[in-house]
């Protein structure tokens, strides 16, 4: 929070201290925020700061375009904002909320954003007390400062916002998120606050998306966020679950024809789901707050009147239909028309404990299942065996990462190959969340994050109906060299043999894995871990110096573990029975820290 100001003054002594950090949301979203409660101690004293007929001004997020257009990535400017008002020079009488939250609030501006309004939409349909919930003070404040509420990664922060927003050219519209009724602004300051946090309104539009549905139903909310499709026949139960229970369900449209009154590739909220006569039925909202579907179960069809008991299990008048973007659809139309559904649950009720932790993601080879135990584990501890968890994972970059949870025991340590039951392993994907009940005698369990692509961080977020605890396994970062073949030849023609140097700052259990490239021809290949001579690691070495030596196996990867190795210098070879025009790469692990060069 660069500075706390009045009418475009420092207001001295007001932030005083508080405990303000840079909240890493991905790598392209990092925001200032506050501790919630700091954030609400901040807004008071601002307030009883200013004189009458000042306002705040948030100096960190300027009433500029730098605010506005902040993607250089994206080649379409936004020129909608012409200038900047705050509420009270736009109404007579502003209101943070007119009579509550409620998805008919919600009104698309120009940003293209349809995705974000429907998730905003789907909060203020089914949960509106989280949408008050998310502001200090809860009502209008003429002094045009709030602190808005957001979960990340399992805990409560704020935003501090003043209330400036973008106008169209005469000032007297709003250019973004507006409500229906225009002296309500709750929608508004909540499009802000996010803005804020991924640099400014531009990373909000679909083109350029700095953040994605699910993290900001989660970061709206604190729930747990996941994914269905339609397409699945197990898909319509859940929809039923969350629609019964008020979470949160979004999609958006595939190409669909103009006719069905659908937008194509366009988002929206899902408010409702019920089975009644035999009909599956959805109630779903376009953010735009008009356009709605025209086929069967629409707000003109016939199929109302003539089964009036479905209209009123649906509070449904088919006298008085409305263009207001609420409609109703057959779950088959639903199917046939809508993508992928955005799912968040809110887990207060069934969690009442939460524990987050961030990393850096390893990359593991999708088909070579034995490398995923090279990458950072993270020692769970749960303070009730059978107790149920619920685990989401982001990441900052991977479009393809997984999990991997295992029974583990009571040591925390790294353990160098899967020797514990496998309990929950999710897909490779780009939206990773899974939820698993322990067995009645494990409270213990190993959660391993991978990516197959190159590395980047991450973060987990773990739900559980009992005490959580997350701590890192005690092991050190992986060192890793490319080895590469000038010929070939067992491992006792050093001069065929690439070799490395091995060091080892203290007593620990290694293992060391050779991976070949594409370009390998799949033949015999092999590790040896020797001693280190005086005349360095590329000299040829007597049979008494060896230490450990794999199988001399087919493949495309070897892997040698060493139960408890002696801090000290170490060479190893790698050699083929053949001469390898390929490259490999050769990883040590260990609990201590350790040295690979090339020699």
């Amino acid at each position: 929070f660069a500075a706390v100001t009045v009418d475009e003054k420092p207001c001295p002594d007001i932030v005083g201290g508080a405990p303000t950090t840079a909240v890493k949301i991905s790598d392209k979203v990092s925001c200032e925020m506050f501790d919630d409660d700091s954030a609400r101690q901040i807004v008071d004293k601002v307030t009883r700061a200013l004189k009458a007929g000042e306002v705040f001004v948030d100096t960190a997020f300027p009433h500029t375009d730098q605010s506005i257009n902040n993607c250089p990535d994206v080649d379409k400017k936004l020129t909608e904002a012409a200038c900047w008002r705050r509420p009270a020079e736009l109404v007579s009488q502003p209101a943070l909320f007119t009579d509550g939250a409620s998805a008919d609030d919600i009104t698309q501006g120009a940003l293209g954003n349809c995705w974000f309004c429907a998730t905003v939409s789907a909060v203020g349909g089914v949960r509106p007390d989280i949408a008050s919930r998310m502001f200090y003070p809860p009502h209008y404040n003429p002094r045009g400062i709030y602190a808005v509420a957001l979960w990340v990664d399992g805990a409560k922060k704020a935003v501090i916002i003043d209330d400036a927003l973008p106008a169209r050219a005469g000032g007297t519209m709003l250019s973004f998120a507006r409500s229906s009724d225009p002296c309500e602004f709750w929608f508004a300051f909540v499009e802000k606050a996010f803005a804020k946090v991924v640099g400014g309104y531009q990373g909000l539009m679909g083109r350029a998306m700095r953040l994605s549905t699910v993290p900001v139903m989660s970061m709206m909310t604190g729930g747990a966020g996941s994914y269905a499709d339609p397409a699945d026949d197990e898909t319509w139960q859940k929809v039923v679950e969350y629609a019964s229970k008020k979470w949160l369900v979004t999609t958006g449209t595939k190409e669909v024809a103009k006719s069905s009154g659908l937008v194509a590739t366009h988002a929206y909220s899902v408010l409702d789901a019920v089975g009644v006569e035999g009909f599956k039925l959805v109630r779903c909202r376009n953010t735009w707050g008009r356009h709605e579907w025209t086929g069967d179960w629409s707000d003109a069809s016939q199929l109302w009147r003539d089964h009036p008991n479905v209209a009123k299990a649906c509070g449904v008048d088919p006298d008085r239909p409305e263009d207001d973007g609420n409609f109703w659809m057959a779950w088959t139309d639903f199917r046939a028309s809508f993508g992928q559904l955005n799912l968040c649950r809110f887990l207060e009720d069934d969690f009442k404990f939460t524990a987050s932790i961030r990393g850096e993601l390893c990359s593991a080879d999708e088909q070579r299942t034995h490398q995923i135990m090279r990458c950072q584990q993270i020692y769970v501890e749960v303070a009730r065996p059978g107790a149920t968890l619920a685990v989401a994972m982001s990441t900052d970059r991977a479009k393809n990462m997984r999990f991997v949870i295992l029974r583990a025991p009571a040591d925390g340590k790294y353990h160098k190959r899967q020797e514990a039951e496998e309990l929950f392993k999710s897909r490779y994907s780009n939206k990773v969340a899974g939820e698993l009940k322990l067995p009645s005698d494990c409270d213990r369990l190993l959660l391993i994050p991978a990516t197959c692509e190159p590395a980047s961080g991450y973060g987990f977020v773990l739900h559980s109906d009992a005490e959580v605890k997350l701590t890192p396994a005690k092991v050190a970062a992986p060192a890793s060299v490319t080895l590469t073949w000038p010929s070939g030849g067992c491992k006792y023609h050093a001069a065929a043999c690439p070799a490395a140097s091995l060091v080892v700052s203290a007593p620990a259990p290694v293992t060391l894995t050779l991976d070949m490239d594409e370009r390998f021809e799949k033949q015999g290949v092999q590790l040896a871990l020797c001693r280190a001579s005086g005349n360095g690691a590329g000299a040829a070495w007597p049979k008494a110096d060896l230490i450990a030596e794999s199988r001399f196996v087919v493949a495309t990867s070897v892997t040698l573990s060493v139960p408890e190795l002696a801090a000290g210098s170490y060479v190893v070879r790698a050699s083929t029975h053949k001469p390898a025009d390929a490259a490999g790469t050769l990883t040590a692990m260990a609990a201590e820290r350790v040295e690979l060069t090339a020699a």
